[in-house]
């Protein structure tokens, strides 16, 4: 059973509060925490929640001060990684792997993120980095309308090229590009993150 932590317990810590020693909801945690162990942190979560409705101590959100910040930072630069990492290995599987049965279906799967969704995300996400610009209907019917414009471009430019179509330099550009405009995407939404 979960010990609750009363918030007239909080007394001192709310003029430790004042002091502006903690910077981080983490420091406080730790400080609490040490004042109490047998705290857990679900329960020490609801009562700052309790303490910041009912305006005794506010929260704000963090300040990033550069772009590393926000590629470090775990509510903005999450995204950023995951489908930047989930694009290498779309590419690396359509690369890599075999025409064996059970293998070619992960490949059909990987090719269709990396061809219908990836390029049209990143682009998407380039031109319309915040998220009240579109609603996720839009966002997801440009996502896809996008990347059957980009792809077929593709194939055309490498069809007259002394390339040529096929699998490798399609997934390798797709995989490139998609990249570079997930790394714009992000800087220009790190650029319109409010500072102050």
């Amino acid at each position: 059973m979960k010990k609750a932590f009363p918030v007239q317990s909080f007394g001192s810590i709310i003029e430790e509060l004042r002091t502006g020693r903690f910077e981080t909801v983490g420091q406080l945690w730790e400080y609490v925490h040490n004042e109490n162990p047998t705290l857990d942190f679900d329960s020490f979560r609801s009562q700052l929640k309790q303490l910041i409705s009912a305006g005794i101590v506010e929260v704000k959100e963090p300040q990033l001060s550069n772009f590393s910040a926000y590629l470090s930072s775990w509510e903005y630069g999450l995204k950023l990684w995951f489908f930047a990492v989930t694009t290498l290995a779309s590419v690396a599987v359509v690369e890599l792997l075999e025409l064996g049965f059970p293998w070619v279906v992960l490949r059909w799967v990987a090719a269709t993120f990396l061809l219908l969704f990836a390029p049209g995300f990143a682009v998407t996400w380039t031109l319309f980095p915040s998220k009240q610009q579109q609603s996720n209907l839009n966002r997801l019917a440009l996502t896809i309308a996008i990347s059957l414009f980009l792809v077929p471009v593709i194939g055309l430019v490498l069809n007259y090229s002394v390339i040529g179509i096929q699998s490798s330099p399609v997934a390798l550009i797709v995989g490139a590009m998609t990249e570079g405009f997930l790394f714009v995407g992000a800087y220009r939404e790190f650029t319109m993150i409010p500072t102050s």
